[in-house]
């Protein structure tokens, strides 16, 4: 027995000589004012419009995506957190050119999708003259400026840094800032810190509530412990009399070691030419800035002063270093049996650190390294 109803809607149940007509219930082709209301174009947003979504509305779990995106991939066989490798960094190999650097293209959002409309960004894009860059090797290393010029045939860089001065450095040991990018991310540290003292304080606030709640189940011994409150009161202030003399004592013992600290003055004379290097002296306010050393005030200080007519009184040894003039001028002799004469500079060797020096007063003729003398102002 078949369990199809003799009623359904089946081909066989249409006679022969009806099911030619069958076409006749299909309905007519649509018209060219249907098409031209809805274009082939439009036809998917159309379609979503419907489902209910609106332009100005955003999507996602938090309705954060209010604009269209699109999915920003990784290049080939390059694995997470990679950066492809810069053009002026790759090497032929087995006598095979290795094609010019990837671009390394990234989102303004920083995540694996853009704005339709947005320009990717190139992280390996060429440095060019007023480019902001970050140092990131060698002697200045940790400090940021702008590109002032570029020399291509020696591969190196001048830049400007914050305090105005201009250093030269090589292509390798810088990398570029790009404005897009650092904005962004200062953006998302702002949003984290923002939202971790919001945790915080949320969470201060339940602490207290439950805090008031156990306070008014309470309430009813209180009469009861305001004697022990009051006993224990004593005791704290007791407690911190004696803490705050014990810290005043040691305040004081930590300045006589701080002092104690202090390393001697070894090599600074009075009148030579020294070069600032410390990065962190005044925010790196008066880095590579050349000045003269014009007075030894005790064993422990001395003072500077820059081309600027700033003088400096809090600086170390090791904040500073030696400056060395042109053949034919003259030195002061910084350490050694000759410490505090004065010399002229015959010959220099920067591979083997050292100079030959020929002392004013006894014409002697001696060998020193370069951090053994420094240029004299007359």
């Amino acid at each position: 027995m078949s369990s199809q109803q003799p009623d359904s809607p089946t081909i066989q149940n249409v006679p022969l000589q009806e099911r030619h007509l069958m076409q006749e219930k299909v309905a007519e082709d649509i018209s060219k004012e249907a098409y031209d209301y809805m274009p082939v174009e439009s036809f998917g947003s159309f379609l979503i419009k419907k489902m209910g979504y609106d332009e100005k509305q955003g999507i996602g779990r938090k309705q954060q995506i209010v604009r269209p995106i699109e999915f920003v991939p990784r290049n080939h066989r390059q694995g997470l957190g990679a950066d492809p490798m810069p053009s002026f960094l790759q090497k032929q190999k087995d006598g095979k050119e290795i094609p010019k650097g990837l671009q390394n293209l990234v989102s303004k959002t920083g995540k694996s999708y853009n704005y339709i409309g947005d320009k990717l960004i190139d992280k390996n894009k060429q440095i060019d003259i007023n480019d902001k860059v970050n140092i990131i090797a060698g002697k200045h290393e940790g400090l940021q400026g702008f590109i002032t010029k570029v020399d291509k045939e020696k591969e190196e860089y001048l830049v400007e840094l914050k305090n105005g001065q201009v250093v030269k450095v090589d292509k390798k040991q810088v990398k570029l800032i790009i404005p897009e990018l650092e904005k962004m991310q200062e953006e998302t540290k702002h949003k984290e810190q923002s939202d971790s003292e919001s945790e915080a304080s949320s969470q201060g606030n339940a602490e207290s509530d439950q805090s008031e709640s156990s306070d008014d189940e309470k309430s009813s011994s209180d009469h009861e412990k305001k004697a022990k409150k009051s006993k224990k009161i004593k005791k704290d202030k007791d407690k911190k009399d004696k803490k705050s003399k014990k810290d005043k004592k040691s305040k004081k013992d930590k300045k006589k070691k701080k002092d104690s600290k202090k390393k001697r003055l070894k090599w600074v004379e009075p009148l030579i030419r020294i070069r600032i290097i410390s990065k962190k002296y005044k925010d790196g306010q008066f880095y590579n800035v050349k000045a003269i050393i014009s007075d030894i005030i005790d064993c422990y200080t001395f003072t500077v002063i820059t081309p600027s007519k700033n003088t400096l009184e809090d600086l170390r040894e090791k904040d500073i270093e030696t400056i060395i003039p042109d053949i034919g001028k003259k030195v002061k002799v910084l350490t050694g049996e000759n410490k505090g004469h004065v010399a002229t500079l015959l010959e220099r060797n920067k591979r083997k650190n050292e100079v030959v020096v020929q002392i004013v007063d006894t014409m002697e003729t001696i060998i020193l390294s370069q951090d053994d003398v420094s240029e004299v102002v007359a």
